[in-house]
């Protein structure tokens, strides 16, 4: 597994220890400790960075999502731009996009471009606006280093809140789903029969499609007895009936919520989900044979059902698990702690 700094990391857990009850409460829900005043101070401090009263000459760091030529998956695309989201703050600096962004995830056609496709506007201000530019890509540290100096690009008067807390805070600014994108998760939610929100919900990430035979990173492939054994669990032991079940692998998601099905519970799949074990090696094959806007909504509304759930199975060695579990975070938290079938939450970017 990845290494992982020595700091107040916290917020995964196997499900052995997460009933012992020594000292759980502090598995980083965002409630408590000053974190909930000092997440609104931070945010007003990077809207005021990013939407400036003029952006004419103001100092600016641009930062390049990645083109198809990248390879990389939406969640490392955007953990390394919350890593650039840092390193402009600690600049006072404004981060900004290419103004002919050509983020992938993004079909040409779409207006605007790029990430503006599916999230609102990064910032007010635009490359054009200033001479006073620097690239993220000259700042970034290599990962083995980050993973030692993490603790430096965080704010003073924000380090005792811990690392995973301050990344949750700045993937919270950039995640803002526009209208019509948080339209289809609302409409594709109903559809699946998400109970009331006093019922709580199992989330669980199946990661499959491009891992499997180690995928690209040479990462171990869960076992499925072990996902079915954790849900089992997670349903006992928190009176849990509904069970979101989502992948990059639409064949293994069936199969999982037959499971689940099995022992009575009710498993809740995306009908209008698009991606197959196919599907998603041809986009990491770069082919961009799929439809890359029905690829990235879905991938959307997976993130957004995984932080809407109530409990999370998942692997943290994923970014798009990490992801998801940094959006709750920033939305107060689970209410047990999410269970990693393979690391605790780290860095990297």
């Amino acid at each position: 597994p990845p290494p992982r700094p020595g700091t107040d990391l916290g917020g995964g857990t196997n499900l052995d220890n997460s009933f012992t009850g020594n000292g759980m409460a502090s598995f980083l829900r965002s409630e408590g400790g000053g974190r909930t005043a000092a997440a609104e101070r931070l945010q007003k401090e990077i809207r005021r960075l990013q939407f400036p009263e003029r952006c004419n000459g103001r100092p600016l760091m641009l930062h390049s999502l990645g083109d198809r030529r990248s390879g990389w998956g939406m969640g490392s695309m955007l953990h390394e731009m919350t890593v650039a989201m840092g390193l402009a703050l600690s600049l006072g600096r404004t981060l900004v996009l290419p103004e002919n962004d050509e983020w992938w995830y993004a079909a040409p056609e779409c207006v605007p471009r790029g990430f503006g496709c599916y999230f609102s506007p990064l910032s007010s201000c635009k490359v054009s606006d200033s001479s006073d530019i620097v690239r993220s890509s000259d700042y970034m540290t290599a990962p083995q280093q980050y993973q030692t100096e993490a603790m430096k690009y965080i704010q003073e008067g924000y380090r005792q809140h811990g690392l995973l807390w301050w990344r949750s805070q700045l993937v919270a600014f950039f995640w803002r789903p526009l209208p019509h994108v948080q339209a289809q998760v609302t409409r594709r939610k109903h559809a699946l029969g998400w109970p009331h929100h006093t019922r709580p919900v199992l989330a669980v990430h199946v990661r499959h499609g491009d891992k499997g035979g180690g995928g690209r990173s040479g990462r171990l492939v869960v076992e499925m007895e072990e996902y079915y054994a954790q849900i089992k669990a997670v349903a006992v032991g928190y009176g849990v009936e509904h069970v979101y079940v989502a992948g990059d692998d639409a064949e293994t998601v069936a199969a999982t919520a037959q499971v689940v099905q099995s022992f009575g519970l009710q498993a809740m799949v995306d009908a209008e989900e698009a991606r197959t074990g196919t599907d998603n090696s041809a986009m990491m094959l770069l082919t961009h044979h799929v439809n890359i806007t029905q690829y990235a909504l879905d991938a959307v509304f997976n993130v957004e059902m995984m932080a809407q759930a109530s409990h999370l199975i998942c692997t943290l060695g994923s970014h798009f698990s990490r992801l998801a579990h940094e959006i709750r975070l920033a939305r107060g938290g689970y209410l047990s702690p999410p269970v990693s079938l393979d690391v605790m939450w780290f860095v990297n970017p």
